[in-house]
C-alpha cells in the first residue's frame, strides 16, 4: 500500500511544487520509491547560492532548478497548475534556512517534483531600508587627454562588471585610478574574460591590495584568459613562463654569460627582468615544477620583494609587479605534484568553478554565435555541468567530461558551417573526445533522455 504524507493545512500555509534536477545513487533510490507510489520526505538546504535537496539520511538527490533550465520550462508547460511551480529563484524568496519538503513524483530519472509547504505568515524577512549611495566623481586631471580616456574606459568597465555595493565600487575605482596614475601611454583595453562566480571582483581587489594570485581549477575554464585580461586592464606587461619538471634554476634567476666587453657577467631571467617594472608575471602549471625551483621564488613573492642573484647582486621587485600562478589539480593531470605549502601561502587563491549561467555570453563572444544559438549551446553545457557537479559524488561524471574549450570548439564548428546543428557540433567536439566508453555512453544517454 502506498505511503502518503498527511498534512493539516491552515489558511497561512501554501503548497508549492518545484522540480529537483540531478543524478546519483541516492536519487535512484528516491525515484524507485516514487514509481512504486510512495512519497519521500526530503529537506531543502540553501548552499553555495543554490537550493540543494537531501534525503533525511543526508544523501544528496539534486538541486532545485532555475527558471532558465530547459526541463523546468517544459514541466511548467505540461503541468495544469502552472502558477504553483516555482524556480529556485522564486522559492528562495519564500524560505530561510533548512526547509522540509516531500518528493511526490518523478517525470524522469533526472527530474523529481517536490511539494513544499510554507507558512507565509512566519519568517517573513523585514524590509531592509534603502540607503542612498552615490558615485564618486572621477578625477583624471593627472593624466594626458588620451590616457584619461583610456582610464575612463577601464573605470566604466569596472562599474558595469563588478557586482559590489556602490561604496566598495567607489573604493575600488579610487584605488584603480591611483594605480594608473604612474602610467603613461596607456594601451587600449579590450575585455576578453567573461566575469562569473565573482572571480573578477576578487582578482581586481587583491591586485589593488598588492596580493599575488593563484588560479586553480579544471582545464578549459579560462584561467589563462583571465591572466591576459588582468594584464590589459591594469596596463601591465605580461611575462608568461610555462613551468614543468624540467624548468631549471637559470630560467628563474638567470645564468652566467659573456658580456660585450668579453667579461663574464649574468644574464637575468625573463622573470627577474619583468619583476623590475610594472608587470604581471604568470607561472603557468606551476605545480609541475620541482619544489627546489619554486623555493627560489620565495623572497620575490613574499613581503621581502627582492631576490639575490649570485654574481649579480640584489634585484628589487617593482611596486606594481604582480605574480600569478595557475594550476590544474587532480589525479587526471599527469605530471602534477603537491605544491609546497610555504610557496602556495604567498598567493591569494581563486578557485575556478565552471559557471553555466555565464556561458551564453562566452559563446557569443568567442564563437560569434547568434544569441539563440548561444542559448542552445549553453543548454548542453548546463546539462553536462549538472551531471559533473550536482550529482551524488559516488556516481557523478568526472571533471574531464566538461571542458569550456571543447564547447567553444563546438560553437566555432557550427558558426563556421562545419556542423549542420548544435547537437552535431556537441557530439563531435565534446562527446566524441571522451576516451572512456562508459563515461561517453552515460553522457550520450543523459543528453538523449533530456533533449531528444
Amino acid at each position: 500500500m502506498a505511503r502518503t504524507k498527511n498534512t493539516e493545512k491552515t489558511n497561512n500555509v501554501k503548497e508549492y511544487y518545484t522540480p529537483c534536477y540531478g543524478l546519483g545513487a541516492g536519487r535512484l533510490q528516491v525515484v524507485k520509491k516514487l514509481n512504486n507510489g510512495e512519497t519521500v520526505d526530503v529537506v531543502i538546504i540553501p548552499k553555495n547560492d543554490k537550493l540543494e535537496v537531501f534525503q533525511t539520511d543526508g544523501q544528496k538527490i539534486g538541486i532545485i532548478m532555475s527558471g532558465e533550465e530547459t526541463a523546468f520550462e517544459l514541466i511548467k508547460k505540461k503541468e495544469s497548475a502552472i502558477n504553483t511551480i516555482l524556480s529556485a529563484e522564486e522559492l528562495s524568496t519564500k524560505i530561510s534556512g533548512e526547509t522540509k519538503a516531500t518528493a511526490v513524483s518523478a517525470s524522469s530519472v533526472s527530474v523529481i517534483k517536490l511539494r513544499v509547504e510554507i507558512d507565509e505568515s512566519v519568517n517573513t524577512p523585514a524590509a531592509t531600508p534603502v540607503v542612498e549611495e552615490t558615485e564618486v566623481d572621477l578625477d583624471t586631471s593627472a593624466f594626458s587627454e588620451q590616457d584619461a580616456e583610456r582610464v575612463k574606459e577601464r573605470v566604466n568597465y569596472l562599474k558595469k562588471t563588478l557586482k559590489v555595493p556602490v561604496k566598495v565600487r567607489n573604493n575600488i575605482v579610487a584605488a584603480f585610478v591611483n594605480h594608473m596614475s604612474s602610467h603613461t601611454g596607456i594601451g587600449k583595453f579590450e575585455p576578453v574574460f567573461i566575469n562569473n562566480n565573482g572571480i573578477m571582483e576578487t582578482a581586481v581587489k587583491n591586485i589593488l591590495c598588492g596580493h599575488n594570485l593563484a588560479l586553480t581549477g579544471p582545464k578549459g575554464v579560462g584561467k589563462n584568459v583571465l591572466i591576459e585580461h588582468l594584464a590589459s586592464l591594469f596596463d601591465l606587461t605580461l611575462c608568461d613562463l610555462q613551468m614543468s619538471y624540467d624548468t631549471a634554476k637559470e630560467e628563474v634567476r638567470g645564468e652566467p654569460t659573456f658580456m660585450e666587453d668579453g667579461t663574464i657577467g649574468v644574464r637575468l631571467s625573463n622573470i627577474v627582468e619583468a619583476a623590475q617594472k610594472p608587470s604581471l608575471i604568470n607561472l603557468d602549471e606551476v605545480n609541475m615544477a620541482r619544489g627546489a625551483i619554486t623555493s627560489l621564488l620565495h623572497s620575490l613573492t613574499d613581503h621581502r620583494r627582492y631576490i639575490e642573484i649570485p654574481g649579480y647582486g640584489t634585484v628589487h621587485v617593482h611596486p606594481q609587479a604582480i605574480f600569478t600562478i595557475t594550476m590544474n589539480e587532480g589525479d587526471e593531470y599527469e605530471g602534477t605534484r603537491q605544491l609546497n605549502e610555504a610557496f602556495r601561502d604567498r598567493f591569494h587563491e581563486i578557485v575556478f568553478r565552471p559557471n553555466p549561467e555565464g556561458m551564453k555570453d562566452v559563446f557569443i563572444t568567442k564563437c560569434h554565435l547568434s544569441e539563440d544559438d548561444a542559448i542552445t549551446l549553453a543548454k548542453y553545457y548546463k546539462l553536462i555541468h549538472s551531471a559533473v557537479y550536482n550529482a551524488d559524488q559516488s556516481t557523478c561524471l568526472p571533471d574531464g567530461a566538461l571542458s569550456q574549450r571543447d564547447f567553444v570548439r563546438a560553437g566555432t564548428l557550427y558558426a563556421k558551417g562545419m556542423a549542420v546543428s548544435i547537437a552535431e557540433a556537441v557530439q563531435e567536439a565534446v562527446i566524441d573526445t571522451i576516451a572512456d566508453e562508459e563515461i561517453k555512453g552515460t553522457l550520450e544517454g543523459f543528453i538523449s533522455m533530456n533533449y531528444k
